[in-house]
């Protein structure tokens, strides 16, 4: 039930989902929790699914908007142009949110009431833009919000170069922004330096990492099909999760003879098509390709499998969904990361925790050798890496633990 006496909140993020889609749930969880303590919760979110490049079939024909309630969060769901890559279509799709957000914010204040605190959330800038800008115009508490800081990750991936038209534009952005945030929400303490050059103050700075419902992860469960040994990589066919050596590596293992280690990989991404041709190439017996699910049916496939596998091309910015999971569902993790680079060796969970093996994302070699590594261990020490990760999970990841960390600056 709502309490009146508690802010009614409103999160703008272009990429949310509902647990019926596949994607991060990481504000529906927040909201649902948040509701659950008396708050009201609206998050506005594209109909046009960035994984599954395709509409999520929310709205009807014609339709531009639809208010729809899930598990007591109000989902806004708005019509956005659609794109099947990175280029120009997809520019036009995040102008489209900013657009249909913006017209369609006055009549779901006049529907269910405006809102007093508002969320701006990136991947890009301009849903913490609009946030700004309609703080402004409803006299509400502007609260920006970084799940991926543009342009440095773009120019860490090469996507962009430093002195480009699009990096400048970028920074602007960013400079116009959070300096007039009255809290800003981190996911990872690197960020911290960039935005106190910008003029930040460091007391409006707070790492709210990414969580995981751990309901969804019973600690007692024997729900694997497979004889083989199963590695699972679940989420994301995209560029920065480096999946190519994944294959190569599956490939030396096969041409090892080593015939019960499978590698299984599940979503959807630009990298598909490629990944696809590659497994048709080398001929591979060992991989298999599935299709993207519900994040909801997510939990199965992880406590289905031997070992999870996490590979990050340069994960500095941002905080992984997927690790979250992979940590929720006490299995050990083979992470594939840059090791030399000194942000990400800074803050490896993996490796801290001892809840898995740490290898380099560009050496096809070492991750094959990787992954037979943690074949020949034995179950018992296995289970043990899990049980640490697990154990991770439930002290510092817990949806409710994280949301008593936003709720004073929901409140304050």
């Amino acid at each position: 039930m709502v309490n009146k006496t508690k802010p009614h909140l409103w999160i703008f993020n272009h990429y949310a989902v509902t647990p019926d889609l596949p994607g991060a749930t990481r504000h529906f969880d927040f909201g649902r929790e948040l509701v659950k303590r008396g708050y009201q919760v609206t998050v506005f979110a594209a109909d046009f699914n960035h994984l599954l490049l395709q509409p999520n079939m929310k709205l009807g024909p014609r339709k531009k908007w639809k208010l729809e309630n899930v598990d007591g969060v109000n989902f806004v769901w708005l019509k956005t142009f659609s794109y099947q890559q990175n280029n120009w279509r997809r520019i036009i799709n995040i102008c489209s949110y900013f657009l249909q957000a913006s017209l369609v914010s006055d009549k779901i204040a006049k529907k269910i009431g405006r809102p007093d605190v508002i969320i701006g959330s990136t991947v890009h800038p301009l849903a913490p833009l609009l946030a700004l800008r309609l703080a402004k115009k409803f006299q509400a508490k502007f609260i920006g919000e970084i799940r991926d800081l543009w342009p440095q990750s773009l120019q860490e991936m090469g996507v962009l170069s430093r002195k480009s038209l699009t990096t400048i534009i970028l920074h602007w952005l960013n400079r116009l922004i959070y300096p007039r945030a009255k809290e800003i929400i981190v996911l990872s303490p690197t960020i911290n330096e960039y935005l106190l050059s910008i003029g930040c103050l460091p007391e409006k700075i707070h790492i709210i990492p990414n969580g995981v419902d751990l309901n969804y992860y019973p600690v007692e469960s024997n729900i694997k099909a497979s004889k083989k040994f199963t590695v699972l990589y679940a989420g994301a066919l995209s560029l920065i999760h480096a999946l190519e050596p994944a294959l190569e590596a599956a490939k030396i293992i096969q041409e090892q003879n080593i015939d019960n280690i499978q590698l299984v990989m599940v979503g959807s991404g630009p990298q598909k098509t490629r990944l696809e041709q590659l497994i048709r190439d080398w001929q591979l017996t060992n991989v298999s390709l599935e299709p993207a699910v519900p994040k909801q049916d997510i939990p199965k496939l992880l406590l289905g499998a031997d070992a999870l596998l996490l590979m990050e091309n340069n994960l500095i910015y941002g905080s992984s969904n997927k690790l979250m999971t992979y940590l929720a569902a006490g299995k050990p993790i083979i992470f594939s990361t840059f090791v030399d680079n000194k942000p990400l060796a800074q803050y490896n969970i993996v490796k801290d925790v001892n809840c898995g093996l740490v290898t380099s994302s560009q050496d096809a070699k070492k991750l094959a050798e990787t992954i037979i590594q943690l074949y020949r261990l034995s179950k018992s020490d296995r289970e043990q890496m899990g049980a640490r990760g697990r154990a991770y999970a439930e002290a510092h990841h817990a949806i409710p633990l994280l949301v008593d960390q936003l709720e004073p600056l929901l409140t304050n």
